[in-house]
This record gives C-alpha cells, sequence and structure tokens, in this order.
C-alpha cells in the first residue's frame, strides 16, 4: 500500500496507460459459504486501461520488468500469482450508489466447465446465471453493485494465460450484508 502502490504509479511507462489503479486487501474474515479452507490469495489489484493495446504496453514496458517486478519479488511469492486480463460488464448498480470505494468487495473467480466452449460459458454466464442473481431479492437487496469481469481469450501480451475463465465482483456496505447474501438457502439453490 506505502511502497508499491506509488511505485507503480510513477513509473511514467506504465502510468500512461493507466486509467486507475486499485488495491483490494483481504479482510481476515473467511466464511464458511465461500470455498477451501481460506483465501486462495492475499489481495487483489486491479489496473484498468483504456485498451487490450494499451495493457500489453504496459506489461511490455522495460521499467515494468525491471523497476516494479524487482519490488513485488521483495514481499509477494510471485510464483502463486495470477494474471487475468478481462473486459468488465456491470450488471447492477444500486440506485444512487455511484462510489464504490470503502466497500466490501467479494470476487468471485471460476474456471470454465470443460463441457462448454469459452463464448458458451460467457453467455451462460451472463444471459442465465446473472439474471438468478440478480432475481433473488436476498442477494440483490444486499448487493452495491455486480459486475462480471470476462477473461480475454487469446490474449497476446506477455502475460500468461490464466487458469480463471472470468471473475464476478459483488459489492457490499458491510461483511453483515456480504454474509446475509450468500448465507442463505436461495443462494445455494
Amino acid at each position: 500500500l506505502n511502497v508499491h502502490g506509488p511505485l507503480v504509479i510513477s513509473v511514467p511507462e506504465i502510468a500512461r496507460h493507466l486509467v486507475r489503479y486499485c488495491q483490494n486487501h483481504l479482510i481476515p474474515e473467511w466464511y464458511p459459504f465461500l470455498p477451501h479452507a481460506g483465501p486462495p490469495c492475499d489481495g487483489v489489484v486491479e489496473l484498468w486501461c483504456e485498451s487490450i493495446k494499451a495493457v500489453e504496453e504496459m506489461f511490455g514496458a522495460p521499467a515494468n520488468l525491471d523497476e516494479v517486478r524487482a519490488d513485488e519479488y521483495l514481499f509477494l511469492d510471485v510464483m502463486k500469482g495470477q494474471l487475468l486480463v478481462t473486459r468488465e460488464e456491470s450488471l447492477y448498480e444500486r440506485p444512487g450508489t455511484r462510489e464504490t470505494d470503502g466497500s466490501i468487495k467479494l470476487f468471485e473467480m471460476f474456471g470454465r466447465n470443460p463441457r462448454m466452449s469459452h463464448s458458451q460459458c460467457r453467455r451462460y454466464w451472463k444471459d442465465e446465471h446473472a439474471p438468478k442473481i440478480l432475481a433473488t431479492p436476498e442477494i440483490v437487496s444486499r448487493v452495491r453493485k455486480y459486475s462480471q469481469c470476462h477473461g480475454v481469450e487469446d490474449f497476446g501480451g506477455s502475460i500468461p494465460a490464466s487458469q480463471y475463465e472470468g471473475l464476478a465482483e459483488y459489492w457490499f456496505d458491510s461483511t453483515d450484508d456480504l454474509w446475509k447474501a450468500f448465507a442463505n438457502r436461495r443462494y445455494r439453490e
């Protein structure tokens, strides 16, 4: 937060491509309705760019590979990290709630069912699954914002392919709202 973040945005070859830089730090609570015995990572960083070309240029910048990457090795287990290039689709935002900074955010990363193609999985996720989420009052009454971030297929940059198809983002006012949204029978159904 205090060292790496300022370094990232101070590198001109990176900063000129960024629209937004956001760090998501893990909260201590881990809920029994979430998979695994604990979180698969310690946080999520979001680098927002205008285009795929900007992402390719940013990750291809020598300063990124030198200065920023060297700093990452000081505090990260870089080999455990995953990179995912996505396009975000905002599917719901509570009226009157424009700002999401300071919210509790749930990231839900998933792999594709191997019986489906990438396009079939993404179509189902957006056209079949999302309406079910948004039609469930126990969830939507607690959510500030819901977005789907669809992985970019065959990204040609210097980022290795991800094991994830995409990720869902849910914003909440509190951890209590997150708990009440997902720890209910309707969600499990």
